[in-house]
């Protein structure tokens, strides 16, 4: 039976999930447009972003989210190998490496994803950068993403470096945490790089 200390998170989570979308969907074009170029300049200079030789990070297709795709393109272009998540009723994921974006495609749930037959037989690899999804962020690097709990169970089994790229508007002070959240690395939004507290770079206090 769910306790009521955890209704109340998932409650407040709810809260805070209306409210940060609202927020994020109000952007004007111009400034979603502008803020994701300043945080694509943010991560070229960003060393864990210069140096990977391998990079996961979904395709931004629905209620304003930063645009990924200059970031995809960005390290297309470098001759790094990206890695596109394919989404599963079961919640679990499979990464497929991409050659560009012209072979995206609609899923059932409304994003762009690879046509599964680009996922490899075998495992991706577990030490690349990896981009993260939310609505919004604390710096602990804990996030409120849209429930569903693909990202948190990527994240409690992969290696990498995690990184949230994020509107500053995206930013709170702190969200409600429930055992099974994951935090990021760090977040970049167009203002500025953030080490999170609770990340594998930083520490609490």
């Amino acid at each position: 039976m769910t306790s009521p200390v955890m209704t109340d998170i998932a409650t407040r989570k709810r809260e805070l999930r209306n409210q940060f979308l609202a927020r994020r969907k109000a952007l004007p074009p111009l400034t979603c447009a502008a803020a994701a170029a300043a945080i694509l300049k943010r991560l070229t200079t960003f060393p864990p972003w210069v140096e990977a030789e391998s990079y996961f990070c979904y395709v931004a297709s629905k209620d304003n989210e930063v645009d990924t795709k200059p970031l995809i393109e960005d390290r297309l272009g470098a001759g790094k190998t990206v890695y596109v998540p394919i989404a599963h009723p079961d919640r679990s994921m499979n990464w497929a490496p991409i050659p560009n974006l012209d072979v995206m495609q609609p899923s059932r749930f409304g994003v762009l994803e690879p046509p599964p037959e680009l996922v490899p037989s075998g495992p991706a690899p577990d030490d690349g950068l990896v981009t993260v999804p939310g609505i919004a962020f604390a710096p602990s690097g804990y996030r409120i993403g849209y429930g569903g709990g693909y990202y948190d169970r990527y994240l409690a089994q992969t290696n990498g470096t995690t990184v949230a790229v994020a509107y500053e508007i995206q930013i709170t002070d702190s969200v409600p945490v429930e055992p099974h959240d994951v935090p990021v690395d760090w977040i970049i939004t167009e203002e500025r790089c953030i080490r999170c507290l609770t990340g594998r770079f930083g520490s609490v206090g």
